[in-house]
């Protein structure tokens, strides 16, 4: 669908499931979201409207970059640097891809640290992210069994950093 020159459409898609070879999202709600060019949300701020729109608990969300498929550009959002990303390839092109995961996916663990960077060690945020994603790459589900990943992904789901509505 079109969108005016003045705004940004997101496209949110909730409520389905990552299928790999190819990565794919199956089984989806799609929510059209319409922002102002403008308008610059925070990380908590976006969080809080994705909630309230789609009434669903977030685990945790991704956007797709630019011209990329989602093996390509499948990109997790955890900070207000993350964020601004998104905004600028929002406005870049205007519209926007953005991926809900309600429930834990171990398969998606390298997606994790496709854009984190610790920049210096002093910082916490990152540095403390960096580490919980080291510890699901290090328990790497192509040697888990299956009960593993079942545990790691209700372990996953009683996590602090799993949103609730």
């Amino acid at each position: 669908s079109s969108h005016r020159s003045d705004e940004i459409r997101i496209d949110v898609y909730f409520d389905g499931r990552f299928f790999m070879c190819p990565l794919k999202y199956e089984d989806e709600t799609i929510l059209d979201l319409r922002l102002p060019m403008s308008k610059r949300l925070l990380f908590k701020e976006m969080n809080d409207l994705l909630l309230d729109k789609t009434k669903e608990d977030i685990w945790k969300w991704f956007y797709c970059k630019l011209k990329c498929n989602l093996e390509e550009g499948l990109t997790i959002v955890e900070n207000d640097r993350d964020i601004g990303k998104v905004f600028e390839v929002a406005n870049l092109q205007g519209a926007l891809d953005l991926y809900i995961f309600l429930i834990p996916q171990v398969c998606l663990v390298e997606y994790y640290f496709k854009n984190l960077d610790v920049v210096f060690e002093s910082d916490e945020e990152v540095t403390s992210i960096y580490r919980g994603h080291e510890k699901a790459k290090n328990d790497d589900a192509t040697t888990m069994s299956f009960e593993e990943i079942v545990g790691w992904e209700k372990k996953e789901l009683h996590s602090p950093s799993y949103l609730r509505s």
